[in-house]
């Protein structure tokens, strides 16, 4: 109980401050119930959610994203790849914040793949771009 509660307030919290670059504000609301239930493990909601986003607006860049997160937490990696490809190829009108959140986690994903040394040259390179 406890801790599904205080998820449930922390993922309400990050509803109301988490504002991305979208056309609509039901792509918004989409994203924000994936977002949500992707916090809360529920990922073929979060998966159906973000969906539904990308599918209203193709160049929602924060959409593609979500898909990716999602897709990558269900063990999807060559489909989380792409969905993060995609997310970087329509981040040019989204905002400097959600522009640096995708490419940051595009680049994560493309580590995976790399040997110890680059993996880790690569991910210090992550956490530079995101401080």
């Amino acid at each position: 109980g406890l801790c599904v509660a205080s998820g449930l307030a922390m993922s309400a919290r990050a509803e109301v401050g988490h504002v991305v670059t979208s056309e609509s504000g039901r792509t918004q609301k989409d994203y924000q119930e994936g977002l949500r239930d992707l916090h809360l493990g529920k990922l073929p909601n979060a998966w159906k959610e973000f969906s539904s986003a990308v599918k209203r607006e193709p160049g929602f860049s924060m959409g593609h994203w979500g898909l990716s997160r999602t897709l990558h937490r269900q063990g999807r990696a060559a489909e989380a790849l792409a969905a993060a490809a995609r997310a970087e190829e329509t981040c040019a009108t989204a905002d400097d914040r959600e522009q640096r959140l995708i490419r940051a986690w595009h680049r994560f994903l493309k580590a995976q793949s790399l040997g110890e040394t680059e993996k880790k040259r690569e991910l210090d390179g992550v956490r530079r771009d995101l401080d």
